[in-house]
């Protein structure tokens, strides 16, 4: 006997597979669901790590520019000294050209003052952040773009004066300490032979200590200036 389409066995099967159906249904939503959950707990996970890193890098910039403004404090007294001190020696040397050119050979007045182009001096930057910042790569946790920008040109012309002052202090010790030592007795102070002053070497000696000193207080002169704008920035941060 031939079963209808619509037989009791048929419809039991037609009902199982709904029900299986349905039971699909709600798995892949169950499914879903958890994707959703662990998604949004991977994305809240994410972003409360980037928060966290985020305040410790605001710390982090904090100390450091603290830092750059103490170090920065410092190089504008050291250069502000620095100055005074080359100006003084460009004065007197200038004063012993002066006298030259007018064939005024007052010897103990040009010992006095030719003297002091045998004193060193030279400009020893603070930069302890500075250099912290570049060798653990944190240059770039300053913020501020432009600040970033003239903390690296300050720096970048201290490394310039450096250059100068170890080519006044390499002509000082090639010629200007040579001839002193040999044409003045520096115990007594008297010159060893007293027309040393009126010597081609000397007026050479002068000048080219001149042109050198003058490079190194345009050099510091710069050096000043850059670093009080740092400094405004530095306190506007």
């Amino acid at each position: 006997m031939q079963r209808g389409l619509w037989s009791w066995e048929n419809i039991k099967h037609i009902q199982y597979f709904k029900k299986v159906k349905e039971m699909q249904n709600r798995n892949l939503q169950y499914y879903l669901f958890e994707i959703l959950v662990v998604f949004l707990g991977i994305m809240a996970a994410f972003g409360l790590n980037s928060w966290w890193q985020g305040v410790q890098e605001s710390h982090l910039e904090e100390k450091y520019l603290t830092g750059l403004k103490n170090d920065n404090d410092k190089n504008i007294t050291a250069l502000t000294g620095l100055i005074e001190i080359a100006e003084d020696n460009y004065n007197a040397i200038q004063k012993i050209v002066g006298m030259i050119s007018k064939n005024d050979y007052k010897v103990d007045t040009i010992i006095h003052n030719s003297v002091r182009m045998v004193y060193l001096f030279e400009f020893t930057q603070n930069s302890i952040t500075f250099e912290t910042l570049k060798a653990s790569g944190n240059l770039e946790i300053i913020s501020d773009y432009d600040l970033r920008n003239k903390i690296v040109e300050v720096y970048n012309h201290y490394s310039r004066i450096s250059k100068f002052d170890q080519m006044y202090r390499k002509y000082i010790d090639d010629y200007v300490i040579p001839f002193m030592w040999k044409n003045i007795d520096m115990i007594s102070g008297k010159p060893v032979n007293a027309n040393f002053v009126k010597q081609v070497e000397f007026k050479n000696v002068l000048t080219g200590y001149l042109l050198l000193l003058t490079q190194q207080l345009d050099g510091y002169k710069q050096g000043l200036e850059k670093s009080k704008a740092l400094k405004e920035m530095l306190e506007k941060s």
